[in-house]
């Protein structure tokens, strides 16, 4: 999504963080200071319209104009196992037995996602929400009690994430019990769209491109019942090589892009990475064009292969490096501490506290 925005004119920052909201006299937005989380550079973006989706962050920047309801931040955390230890093909959902909250295991990415928890995060919002033993604890108990006969055993689990929702609450109900509702604030060109979830992403766009069309006069929001991607450029062929699953999979995480992944690639760079469905040749594309600044991002934010690999895959860090290499202008000393940090962060925020 992100990438074909930017085909269509867009840019993308990475470590950015919004500072101040310019107005003028008559408190109309005229543009927005952001600054680099890591160089702490500044620069002032002109614009008469912004649409602040930032989640649990959004209040940051747009107070709730509604008396008493504020945006209560819910932590959801999983734990992921290997697929030979959890072998389903599709999703299952059930009611854990404890207090019957819907909970589920999904086949993701050569692994199982098992999910989820809903408390409060208690935590400042800067801090990365990781999970609790409780939380552990909690879920395994529903992998037990639904798969009795497979013995999964807490040393079968291989990592853990977390997450933040953006519920919008009087702070009157039980976590699961709070309304998934999304609401949209409109103050003279600053549009906030907050609440919701993830599969009402495309109505939650369309209310906040019509909040937004007042301040943007030759903005068009025609296109409903359009696809929300660019179609498939039949033109470009699988190699020979390739299973075609593994087409498939390329294609529908990098859309036409995936021609200049499978461009001049070798045979053994088209294999999967095991126990995984990312193939050794997505690394060095990523690398090369996701505004990778960082190991972290690479592998947890781009292919996620640190979450479904042991330890972070910390194995394959140095394959990972010499892959690499030639697209990151990283020598031997900045590698060495992007691998040591990178594991320290694997082990506070995705290790599994059993």
């Amino acid at each position: 999504m992100i990438d074909e925005a930017i085909q269509n004119g867009g840019t993308a920052r990475n470590y950015t963080t919004a500072k101040e909201i310019v107005r003028d006299q008559d408190g109309n937005v005229t543009g927005l200071v952001v600054e680099d989380s890591e160089t702490s550079q500044t620069q002032t973006l002109n614009t008469r319209a912004i649409i602040n989706a930032t989640g649990a962050w959004a209040e940051q920047i747009h107070l709730s104009p509604q008396k008493g309801l504020h945006l209560r931040p819910l932590r959801g955390s999983h734990l992921i196992f290997p697929l030979d230890k959890i072998p389903i093909k599709e999703a299952v959902s059930f009611e854990h037995p404890e207090d019957k909250r819907p909970v589920f295991a999904i086949p993701w990415e050569g692994a199982v996602l098992f999910g989820t928890t809903d408390v409060d995060f208690d935590k400042e919002l800067h801090q990365e929400p990781v999970i609790t033993r409780h939380e552990a604890d909690y879920l395994l108990a529903a992998v037990h009690a639904r798969f009795p006969d497979l013995h999964v055993k807490k040393s079968d689990c291989i990592a853990s994430i977390a997450g933040i929702r953006p519920v919008l609450s009087a702070h009157k109900k039980d976590p699961s019990k709070e309304s998934r509702e999304h609401v949209v604030w409109v103050d003279k060109g600053l549009v906030t769209i907050t609440g919701g979830k993830l599969t009402t992403f495309r109505l939650l766009a369309w209310d906040a491109l019509k909040a937004v069309r007042p301040f943007l006069p030759s903005f068009s929001t025609d296109g409903k019942g359009q696809p929300v991607f660019t179609p498939p450029d039949t033109s470009i062929q699988k190699p020979q090589s390739m299973p075609e699953k593994a087409f498939q999979k390329l294609w529908g995480r990098y859309g036409n892009k995936v021609k200049d992944i499978i461009a001049g690639v070798t045979k053994d760079s088209l294999d999967w990475i095991p126990n995984t469905h990312t193939c050794w040749a997505e690394l060095p594309y990523v690398a090369k064009n996701e505004h990778i600044r960082h190991l972290s991002d690479l592998l947890l934010r781009r292919v996620r292969i640190g979450l479904i690999l042991p330890e972070g895959g910390k194995q394959y860090l140095e394959q990972i490096q010499n892959l690499c290499t030639p697209v990151l202008d990283w020598d031997d000393e900045r590698w060495e501490m992007e691998k040591t940090q990178y594991i320290s962060q694997w082990q506070k925020a995705h290790g599994v506290p059993f």
